[in-house]
């Protein structure tokens, strides 16, 4: 079964309106507390959790995901919708592609649906970087690189402060930037040794960002992101994952790249 519906893509897509606070918030008390007062002047998205509820039958593995909404890990990922739409928009299309390669990592069922949480997730550390970084129009200075490169171990932090301690999805949040070839981030782990999720969210958040409208460049044709991940098998990615994401058919990633191709991204 598809994890997102056609119609609650869109309403993710297009419910959500921009806001982009630029400093980097140090919380001293829960985030709950902060979206109240930092957001109770100016209603910046109309996002309808209600609504939500309602259309949960759709997909269990939509309700798996909107699920984290109402943890204190989640709350950090509403707040990223509010601060970086975009970026959150990302972490939507990334779980919908992990949900449609999972089956090819012959999971269990609980693994499954870590993976699908933990994609979601894997950029909630964007969260501590200011936009001034994140949406910034130039290539990045060397300074700015290394704060944006902190946002996995920002990640980690945040989900075991609140209490978020399944290691699958921990590893994938730490570890989705480290390369096959050892030149990743922030450990430098390389092969195997990489958890198998780190990998392949690794995989499929590189597919989609290279998709996606940045600041800085156009997006991919999908022809040009799958030549790119080619070009790169066993030195950035892992190689077989590599080859497994583009075995899988168009009829299979049609709901994705129905997404990824709308008129707003």
């Amino acid at each position: 079964m598809t994890l997102f519906s056609p119609e609650i893509l869109l309403m993710l897509s297009y419910n959500c309106y921009y806001a982009t606070p630029s400093r980097v918030y140090h919380f001293s008390k829960p985030i709950d507390y902060i979206l109240q007062k930092k957001l109770q002047k100016q209603p910046l998205c109309h996002f309808n959790w209600v609504e939500e509820e309602k259309r949960m039958s759709i997909s269990p593995g939509y309700a798996e995901v909107v699920s984290l909404q109402q943890t204190n890990a989640g709350s950090w990922m509403k707040y990223l919708m509010y601060k970086s739409p975009a970026t959150y928009r990302h972490c939507v299309r990334v779980a919908l592609l992990a949900e449609i390669i999972a089956p090819y990592l012959n999971l269990s069922e609980q693994d499954n649906a870590s993976f699908i949480r933990g994609c979601f997730l894997h950029d909630v550390g964007k969260v501590r970087v200011p936009n001034d970084i994140l949406h910034k129009k130039e290539h990045l200075s060397e300074w700015e690189w290394n704060i944006l490169r902190k946002h996995p171990v920002y990640g980690e932090d945040i989900l075991k402060n609140h209490s978020f301690f399944d290691a699958n999805i921990l590893d994938l949040v730490r570890h989705h930037h480290e390369r096959y070839d050892g030149e990743g981030y922030p450990a430098g782990m390389y092969g195997k040794s990489i958890p198998l999720f780190a990998r392949a969210c690794s995989v499929i958040d590189a597919f989609d960002s290279m998709l996606s409208v940045r600041p800085y460049r156009k997006p991919f044709t999908k022809e040009q992101a799958y030549q790119e991940l080619s070009r790169n098998r066993n030195t950035q990615f892992d190689g077989k994952l590599v080859d497994m994401l583009i075995s899988i058919s168009t009829e299979e990633m049609s709901l994705y790249f129905s997404y990824i191709y709308s008129k707003e991204k």
